[in-house]
């Protein structure tokens, strides 16, 4: 199980040292220092980016990679080219190369590869989204395209094209290995403009950003409980969480942005950083309270489901009233399994 923490640099005089692993911003004759595990200049092309990333993945059977920042800061730009990157360099090696992409906006499921359909989903002990279409890849520029094209983008006061939902783009590498890159999207203040809309889309998102950095903070700090729950994203990620995968996090950064912008990134991607990651426990109480808070999240999902089915009941409608079976049959499971994973229970 791997967390890194990489930043790359747009433009503009940033100082960084990858020697101690460090970048530093001047603000106000203070000097604000940033621990990293690696930075990427101005001048560091995509070519050298996949190089480095596809080095820390290329033995890896899952990885994440996951871009954030603040809106103009290059994380679409970033993420795209290592997309076309891993591809091509796949093809190269003659892999059977399959992907799934969709967009998260405003907590809906779209899928970019089927014209930007709606598809629904639900969570259960991951997230299932139905009816995703799945492209073998044979001409990666069209599937780019079709990609970039379908996403949702805005004018703000801070870009002209803006991305205002989250990208998810899967590859399937001749069905033995998995490589998810998230393009989250792009951040910025609430009061940067008037807009109501793009208003309730920036809350979403820096809501989405604080739900994951709780998940990461409580992960590395081994905690026996994440609250992945509390959002698509955080969902997504899960299988980090279960350390069934690694992740690699890429804060984007344009050194042209105001400082506090700057600052406020690189504290996220620090506050990500850790020199080691914790080691597993095996305390018998860690176990349990893990494994209680999901079989509770789990079976209280279903319990509103039948509350709502209840409800419809009691206004006469019975058009469902086959869920009934479905929900009792699940939370069974669901309390088998939790039964299962702590035999002292039985």
């Amino acid at each position: 199980m791997t967390i890194k923490i990489f930043s790359r640099i747009k433009e503009g005089d940033i100082f960084y040292n990858n020697n101690n692993n460090e970048i530093i911003i001047k603000n106000k004759k203070q000097a604000n220092k940033f621990k990293i595990n690696h930075t990427w200049g101005p001048r560091v092309s995509n070519n050298e980016i996949f190089e480095n990333i596809n080095t820390q993945i290329l033995n890896n059977k899952h990885s994440f990679i996951v871009a954030f920042g603040y809106t103009g800061s290059g994380k679409t730009y970033t993420t795209i080219n290592l997309l076309r990157n891993l591809i091509e360099y796949n093809k190269s090696k003659n892999k059977k190369i399959t992907l799934e992409s969709y967009q998260i906006y405003n907590s809906k499921v779209y899928d970019l590869l089927n014209n930007n359909q709606e598809v629904r989903h639900y969570k259960v002990d991951k997230i299932v989204i139905q009816g995703l279409v799945k492209k073998e890849i044979l001409n990666t520029e069209n599937t780019i395209n079709e990609i970039t094209n379908n996403r949702n983008i805005s004018s703000t006061t801070s870009n002209n094209v803006s991305s205002r939902s989250h990208g998810i783009y899967k590859l399937k590498i001749d069905s033995k290995k998995t490589i998810t890159i998230i393009d989250l999207a792009g951040q910025e203040y609430g009061n940067e403009s008037h807009n109501l809309l793009l208003q309730k889309e920036a809350a979403q998102i820096n809501l989405d950003m604080l739900n994951l950095k709780e998940c990461i903070r409580n992960f590395k700090d081994n905690k026996p409980y994440i609250p992945y729950r509390q959002s698509i994203i955080t969902f997504i990620l899960k299988p980090i969480f279960d350390k069934l995968a690694n992740i690699y996090f890429i804060c984007t950064i344009n050194g042209n942005h105001n400082k506090p912008k700057i600052i406020d990134s690189l504290y996220y991607a620090s506050s990500l950083y850790k020199e080691e990651i914790c080691k597993k426990t095996n305390m018998e109480e860690n176990k349990l309270l893990m494994s209680y808070s999901e079989y509770l999240q789990d079976s209280n999902w279903y319990q509103c489901k039948e509350n709502d089915l209840w409800r419809e009941m009691k206004k006469g409608n019975f058009s469902k009233k086959d869920n009934i079976s479905y929900y009792f049959e699940k939370k069974q499971k669901i309390i088998s399994d939790f039964k299962n994973k702590l035999p002292f229970l039985k």
